[in-house]
């Protein structure tokens, strides 16, 4: 099954402000699959579970208006 494999990354994003070149890239790009990988800058102490999910949907949001079909979330 032929394709092709990208990774688009940048050390200190979060999701509730991911880089606004970074997703240009992916409408570029249009991937069907985008794994995120999220970290502490995202999951920390002083973040609200409320907060964390509402940066996780509006990064889905992007990332479906950038032609993804699926995203899949993993933490650090």
């Amino acid at each position: 099954m032929p394709g092709e494999l990208r990774f688009f990354a940048k050390g200190g994003m979060t999701a509730a402000r991911p880089d606004v070149e970074l997703l240009q890239e992916l409408k570029t790009f249009q991937p069907h699959v985008v794994v995120v990988v999220l970290g502490g800058n995202d999951i920390c102490t002083s973040s609200s579970p409320a907060d964390i999910v509402s940066s996780l949907l509006r990064l889905q949001t992007q990332l479906h208006e950038a032609g993804t079909t699926r995203a899949f979330l993993q933490h650090l």
